[in-house]
């Protein structure tokens, strides 16, 4: 913006005469004034250098928590708890073309959430695709989102793909989302010891929903060898995070568990 401050627009090189001047009313020139303080808007946005973005100085402060290294667990990929205002948008959209992948996760997730633009899941997917073959911390994170929205558009094979990266990279509601894949038949052959190897990974990740699945199968000798004494210590670790389901199963202390008739997947982007 430094660049161009100093210059006059090429259509003020030219005033209007005294005569003109003194016969034009004060109301006539506020088209002109809303067109120059529109066009003056939309330069600075268009001009702001892409080095900008590493200060955060020109974003929102949930852009900035990202930038800094907070909030990758939030909801929807990243998106801070308050839109993005356009200028925000504008500028992280440029910072994600030129390569940025902490842009590349949060413009993706801004456009297949449509928070503040209109949903386009093809390019959404297409900027979670750069960041997660970045060789970067938020790689797994996109990978992760790139599996959920294969899984939703029933192309299994690479949501198995990216789903299987991110858990392997140690992102933990990948780990438990690959368990209940292979739990319930989800895309894949169930396969019982594969389901409890996702579950334990990220139960030792300290996910709650993933530590009362472990519980589960060491209770029932599903994918395991049955042991009492572990599924009541995994309950109590779930329950000690306040999850709901491992809180009243040790309430009742039921000597028999058993999985709903019916139970839905919910898949969510992180």
């Amino acid at each position: 913006m430094s660049k161009i401050s100093g210059e006059k627009p090429f259509f003020c090189e030219q005033g209007p005469s005294s005569s003109q001047t003194s016969n034009q009313k004060p109301s006539e020139n506020i088209p002109l004034v809303i067109t120059l303080v529109f066009l003056y808007i939309m330069i600075s946005i268009f001009f702001i250098p892409v080095s900008s973005i590493a200060s955060g100085s020109e974003v929102s402060e949930g852009f900035k928590n990202i930038k800094s290294g907070q909030g990758w667990d939030t909801p929807a990929g990243g998106i801070p708890e308050r839109a993005l205002s356009i200028s925000d948008l504008l500028i992280v959209k440029k910072a994600a073309e030129a390569g940025d992948p902490e842009s590349q996760l949060l413009i993706g997730t801004a456009y297949f959430e449509g928070v503040g633009v209109l949903k386009d899941s093809k390019f959404a997917m297409e900027m979670w695709r750069r960041a997660a073959e970045a060789n970067h911390p938020i790689a797994p994170v996109a990978q992760y989102n790139l599996g959920t929205a294969y899984h939703t558009n029933k192309e299994f094979s690479e949501s198995l793909k990216w789903t299987t990266k991110s858990a392997e990279a140690g992102f933990v509601h990948a780990q438990y989302n690959l368990g209940e894949m292979y739990n319930f038949a989800d895309g894949v052959p169930q396969n019982f010891e594969k389901a409890f190897k996702w579950y334990y990974q990220a139960a030792l990740g300290g996910l709650a929903e993933s530590q009362f699945e472990v519980g589960l199968f060491y209770f029932r000798g599903k994918g395991t060898q049955k042991n009492g004494n572990l599924a009541l210590q995994w309950f109590r670790r779930a329950a000690a995070q306040g999850h709901q389901p491992s809180m009243e199963l040790l309430a009742q202390n039921q000597a028999k568990l058993s999985y709903p008739a019916k139970r839905h997947r919910q898949w969510s982007l992180e």
